[in-house]
């Protein structure tokens, strides 16, 4: 059963066409909040960037890797972070394996272990194989620590193309 958050919104900074982070112009996405099974309290991302992704949804080239950067304040402790990342397609839920568990040597700001009130950079590569179908998909990553509490999460559209 997904919870979900009430409507927000939620600003996607798109990095494309080699601007820097100051450069890249916000985008309003509407965000729904992400799956927490129980816990429907998690933070979302405090910022979230996505290479060549300037609206939305998001195009996602088949036999590229998506590559973002999520920025995130954890209100928990946590000596180990662990990702958790699924797609839905076709109306079903997934997880997707993106090849490691330990998100702690992923940060490029902050390190592990982070204290409630921490602020870090995630810095995340999804990989999309040649042989997807072109679909509408939507992409949730989830940090969560040693406990398997989510820190943090974000939740963005996306179109798989060639």
């Amino acid at each position: 059963m997904a919870l979900r958050h009430s409507r927000k919104e939620m600003k996607i900074l798109a990095k494309n066409n080699g601007f820097s982070d100051k450069e890249a112009q916000p985008l309003d996405v509407d965000y729904d909040g992400c799956y927490h099974g129980n816990d429907d309290n998690v933070p979302p991302a405090t910022a979230v960037r996505i290479d060549g992704c300037d609206e939305m949804p998001c195009q996602v080239p088949r036999g590229q890797d998506i590559k973002a950067q999520m920025d995130f304040t954890t209100g928990k402790p946590a000596s180990k972070l662990t990702v958790q990342v699924r797609v839905k397609a076709l109306g079903f839920w997934v997880d997707y394996p993106i090849g490691y568990d330990d998100a702690c040597p992923h940060l490029s700001a902050g390190k592990c272990p982070l204290s409630p009130g921490d602020s870090a950079t995630y810095d995340i590569q999804i990989p999309v194989l040649p042989s997807y179908p072109k679909i509408s998909i939507e992409v949730e990553v989830t940090l969560k620590n040693e406990n398997g509490d989510s820190l943090s999460c974000f939740l963005v559209a996306g179109e798989v193309v060639d």
